[in-house]
């Protein structure tokens, strides 16, 4: 069974264009179906949808490629960098993120249509949905400056929104308990000794009051920047 959903997020982030910076706040709604039988992995592909919108989206520098001051701002900010083969409009922003979203997502959920406008973009509405030209973004496409053979960011499911070069440390999906194979959780097993006489305790005498010291643990997931 099919299960369409909607779901919509603000988030604010920067926009550079030309030699200049703008602050700016996003407001998308995304449009999906289920696709995987599995209610697990539903819930899996719904939780990376809203990880890349939060956590990779929200509050990150959006510049294209080849704008000037890309290096700046890579020295400035390197962890939070979105890079596009085109300057950072609504509309090209809007793409990217239904091209991320739907790698990520593996066809456990598809994301069909993305629509997003912004304060700086006066408001204006920019859809695109499954079957629209997608310019620069359309698999296959060779953008200049860009190493032959290798699959853009956008194209990808892993957790990056630029391609970097040399080696460097990249959380997973595992990492943040959303892979989809199923950890393994170890069971206590407890021994039945049937010849053993079974003690009576009579917890109105003798009662001590237990000694220990709580301790206060995060029970959110753990990510770099905690």
């Amino acid at each position: 069974m099919n299960v369409k959903l909607d779901w919509h997020s603000d988030f604010l982030g920067i926009c550079a264009y030309d030699d200049k910076i703008f602050p700016n706040h996003f407001s998308v709604d995304l449009h999906m179906v289920t696709k995987s039988e599995n209610a697990r992995h539903q819930n899996i592909a719904f939780e990376r949808m809203k990880v890349i919108v939060n956590e990779l989206f929200a509050h990150s520098i959006f510049v294209s490629h080849n704008n000037p001051l890309m290096q700046k701002l890579t020295d400035i900010y390197p962890e939070k960098m979105v890079v596009l083969p085109e300057e950072a409009y609504d509309q090209v922003i809007g793409i990217a993120l239904y091209c991320k979203i739907n790698a990520a997502l593996e066809d456990a959920i598809t994301c069909n249509k993305v629509r997003i406008s912004s304060k700086f973009g006066d408001q204006v509405w920019y859809e695109f949905e499954t079957g629209d030209a997608m310019g620069p973004f359309a698999k296959g496409t060779k953008l200049k400056g860009r190493r032959k053979n290798r699959i853009p960011w956008w194209h990808r499911s892993d957790l990056m929104t630029f391609d970097a070069v040399g080696d460097i440390t990249v959380t997973t999906w595992e990492d943040l308990e959303l892979g989809w194979e199923e950890t393994a959780e170890t069971e206590e097993t407890y021994e039945f000794i049937p010849d053993r006489a079974a003690e009576v305790i009579d917890i109105k005498k003798g009662r001590k009051s237990p000694k220990f010291n709580a301790e206060v643990f995060n029970g959110g997931k753990q990510t770099d920047e905690d």
